[in-house]
């Protein structure tokens, strides 16, 4: 079994911020959790440093660990269960500003 990481970059909808921390600490991150394969998840508030000045100004980054010979194979299951019951959405979220990456480590110290 090999270690990955998603790391996922959300905005509130506008005046929604507190509750889309609530939604993420009390419902999201413990749905995902009930994936198998998912063995931790973090959110964390985001301050942009740099980029590039169009770039959005994203209110929280979650970053969950996985755990999985082909970590697609875990992400898929918890794709299929976005929106549903297992997993629903919040509406203070603002999906168009989502951004999600999964990274492979290669090298830590």
């Amino acid at each position: 079994m090999a270690r990955f990481q998603i790391v996922v970059f959300t905005k509130a909808v506008d005046g929604r911020r507190e509750e889309l921390a609530s939604w993420y600490d009390n419902q999201h991150i413990p749905d995902h959790l009930r994936v198998p394969g998912f063995v931790s998840g973090a959110r964390h508030t985001v301050h942009k440093l740099d980029g590039p000045p169009q770039s959005p100004e994203w209110d929280f980054m979650a970053v969950y660990e996985l755990e999985a010979e082909d970590p697609m194979t875990v992400i898929e299951e918890a794709r299929r269960r976005l929106g549903t019951d297992d997993m629903p959405l919040s509406p203070a979220l603002d999906m168009s500003l989502t951004l999600s990456v999964v990274a492979t480590p290669v090298f830590s110290a």
